[in-house]
């Protein structure tokens, strides 16, 4: 909080991230009243979720990138070109912060995968529009696998697997190991979903499967 108050652009950049991730939820149908209210909790925790990664991730990349002068009060750290730490020298605006923070909110990134995003899009100028969060999530091939068809797909390819068939083979005969031959199944579905698919609905795919 400390930081948005004490630096007058970050105010207008947390509106900005607010408004833009609530907008982007919104086009996407993700928002409206038949999804009851899970949707309207996630559009509820957009300022929160706005606040954590402007405070948070985006104004450490920028500190770090100011090669800050050591000196004993950290309140009024100074980089090399005297100018104060501010978020008004992020070279990420609140337009792709809000278009992150709305592919957080709504499951598309784990947070892990949008940190990523957000150093690669931190790295580059605003001007440059093929450097939004989607493309370069999607680029890289981070994005969270939920959907319930492609998680029983991998799930097929790794089980029916002829390398696997011994393991198939043994939980068909039940015992009690078949726990580690789940648990085998799922860390290889996992490794085939480049460690993209959603833990929870991958087991509930893998169990249909097998």
């Amino acid at each position: 909080a400390n930081v948005i108050t004490g630096d007058p652009p970050a105010i207008a950049l947390f509106e900005e991230t607010v408004s833009t991730a609530r907008n982007e939820l919104t086009s996407l149908s993700i928002i409206n009243q038949s999804e009851g209210s899970s949707s309207s909790k996630m559009f509820d925790s957009i300022p929160t979720l706005s606040a954590n990664w402007l405070c948070n991730d985006l104004f450490a990349l920028v500190k770090k990138n100011a090669a800050v002068v050591d000196v004993d009060d950290e309140s009024s750290l100074l980089p090399l070109n005297n100018n104060p730490i501010s978020v008004e020298y992020s070279t990420v605006d609140g337009k792709r912060l809000g278009a992150l923070v709305a592919m957080v909110a709504d499951g598309t990134l784990t947070t892990s995968m949008a940190r990523k995003v957000l150093a690669v899009m931190f790295e580059h100028e605003q001007r440059d529009s093929l450097l939004l969060p989607a493309d370069i999530a999607k680029a890289n091939g981070w994005r969270v696998i939920s959907d319930p068809n492609e998680l029983v797909e991998l799930c097929n390819g790794v089980v029916h697997d002829p390398k696997n068939a011994s393991q198939l083979e043994q939980y068909k005969l039940g015992g009690k190991k078949v726990w580690k031959i789940e648990k085998f199944y799922a860390g290889k579905v996992m490794a085939a979903s480049k460690g993209n698919a959603d833990p929870e609905r991958m087991k509930e795919a893998l169990a249909l499967v097998l």
